[in-house]
């Protein structure tokens, strides 16, 4: 709950620390001594959009801090843990919004900074204010679902609905898309079964290209080959025929001069490899075979022409038959996303019949009980009743929930958006918010003159209201009529005045006799509070 705030420099707030109390705070004053301050320091700490011109004349920087209790609320405790922010267990939340007249502002969390989003984040979960235009919110048919679901603690029901329909979407969305496919799928398929089957026609083996252009190059230069081996041979023979008169003189040379064996026996070398040579010569063959070049030529030409189509062909053949072998599981796909489609199609229409029966009955308890707390609002002949509109399915159900209010006795029960007057709106919304009171986790609501545009008798019994949601809830309320102050347990008193000529706002906690005399005030029997 909200335990404290203090505020500087806002409005015409130049300084004020303000406590407050479980239970029904009410806050009082004359018109335009600064209870809207107040309200828009509340609204800054909870992350409403910052606004300069609240700035206090003058002042170079204006702030506002709120300390909260919240030990009860554990998914605060976990977004504070989520986000870093340092918190002892037992220690109050401080928030705190700074602004600076040159249009700079400043967001710390327990003395950290943060993020608007975040603060906004925490701030719905810890107040709500409620005013005189919350009462349009009755018109939104998704806030009355909403107060429904609440009211009816279906919200585990919605939860799991909208799983099962988020499911059922996912499913129904790929099968549409696999179907919405199947012509471009089935070109495809045929297309690379086509491109496979070229490729495996050519029967290709890793490294074959080398290999027969290098015997492609042979068989196209036979007759080159065979007349450079002739020419070779002759050179042998001729060469030869000369070593062997040479190793003849030589050796009758050596017979008269020793010093020539060295050379001889060189020769001798030289003449077996020549002879070696020429032995090699004499079987060199070279045949020309045009059948097989022919054969030759054509087999490079398919495997150049399969080049060009496919780059790597046996690379792409690999990458063409994964893909088919994906394009032909659609078809296991589809079958199995048609079953898994009609299970959650299945489970989807479970779900939504047990939210939309809980709706129901939610639905006719509420419209008892709101008839029933309308008519202790001076509405003695008024009766509520919820009607469940079915619709075209979307993520929050199979109906729309509409509030129709016969506010008089021989009325026609219409639509309250369309229909209710301003003081019937703001009385169907406090009984509202009676009926809610404990179901929600949010520990602090503000009410900001809900009162408007009824009457003293009235007044009187939405005091009681307020009293009877303050033992669930921390209430706080800016009220001008006495019978809903007299209700409040703990009354805080607004008043402006002058000092050194400035206006300022005090902000004075009432002891009861304080408060029996701003009451007398508020009634009229005094012209203004001491």
């Amino acid at each position: 709950m909200l335990k404290s705030l203090h505020i500087h420099n806002l409005v015409l707030i130049e300084t004020a620390d303000i406590c407050f109390e479980a239970g029904f705070n009410v806050i009082t004053g004359e018109t335009g001594s600064g209870k809207s301050a107040l309200l828009h320091a509340l609204a800054l700490v909870m992350g409403e959009r910052s606004d300069f011109s609240i700035l206090r004349h003058g002042a170079e920087k204006g702030y506002v801090e709120a300390t909260f209790e919240i030990d009860h609320l554990p998914s605060v405790l976990h977004e504070l843990e989520e986000a870093g922010i340092n918190h002892e267990k037992g220690s109050p939340l401080l928030l705190k919004r700074e602004l600076k007249a040159a249009g700079k502002t400043r967001i710390l969390i327990n003395h950290q900074t943060a993020q608007l989003h975040f603060l906004r984040q925490l701030g719905t979960q810890l107040v709500s204010i409620i005013n005189q235009h919350d009462c349009q919110s009755l018109f939104d048919l998704h806030a009355q679902r909403k107060i429904v679901d609440l009211f009816g603690e279906t919200t585990l029901l919605l939860k799991a609905f909208q799983t099962d329909y988020q499911t059922f979407l996912s499913l129904s969305s790929e099968l549409h898309s696999l179907r919405a496919s199947e012509a471009a799928r089935m070109r495809e398929i045929e297309v690379a079964e086509v491109e496979i089957e070229e490729i495996d026609q050519a029967h290709l083996q890793v490294g074959e290209e080398e290999i027969l252009f290098t015997e492609f190059a042979l068989l196209s230069n036979a007759e080159e080959r065979a007349s450079h081996a002739e020419q070779a041979l002759q050179s042998h023979q001729s060469a030869l025929s000369a070593l062997v008169k040479a190793r003849g003189a030589l050796e009758k040379l050596q017979a008269l001069d020793i010093d020539l064996i060295p050379i001889l026996e060189t020769l001798q070398t030289s003449l077996l490899d020549i002879e070696e040579n020429t032995h090699t010569l004499r079987r060199y063959s070279v045949t020309a075979n045009p059948e097989r070049l022919h054969a030759l030529d054509l087999r490079l030409n398919l495997l150049n022409r399969l080049k060009k189509k496919y780059g790597d062909p046996l690379g792409y053949r690999a990458a063409r038959w994964e893909r088919l072998q994906h394009l032909t599981g659609a078809d296991q796909r589809i079958a199995e996303l048609e079953e898994a489609l009609h299970s959650a199609e299945k489970a989807v229409q479970a779900s939504a019949l047990r939210l939309t029966t809980a709706r129901f009955q939610a639905a006719e308890q509420l419209g008892h009980a709101l008839t029933l707390e309308l008519q202790t609002l001076h509405m003695p002949h008024a009766t509520c009743s919820i009607a469940l509109i079915p619709e075209t399915r979307t993520a929050q159900g199979d109906e729309r929930l509409e509030i129709y209010l016969r506010p008089n006795l021989g009325e026609k029960a219409t639509p309250a958006r369309e229909t209710a007057s301003g003081g019937e709106l703001a009385r169907l919304l406090l009984a509202i918010h009676t009926l809610l009171a404990g179901k929600r986790a949010l520990p602090t609501l503000v009410f900001d003159e809900i009162d408007a545009n009824i009457g003293g008798t009235t007044a009187t019994l939405i005091g009681t209201k307020l009293r009877t949601i303050a033992s669930r809830h921390q209430i706080l309320c800016i009220t001008h009529f006495a019978q809903v102050a007299a209700a409040a347990n703990h009354h805080l008193y607004i008043q402006k005045g002058e000092y050194e000529g400035r206006t300022h706002t005090l902000i004075t906690r009432l002891s009861p006799p304080q408060q029996e005399t701003e009451l007398a005030r508020m009634r009229g029997e005094l012209s203004f509070f001491p």
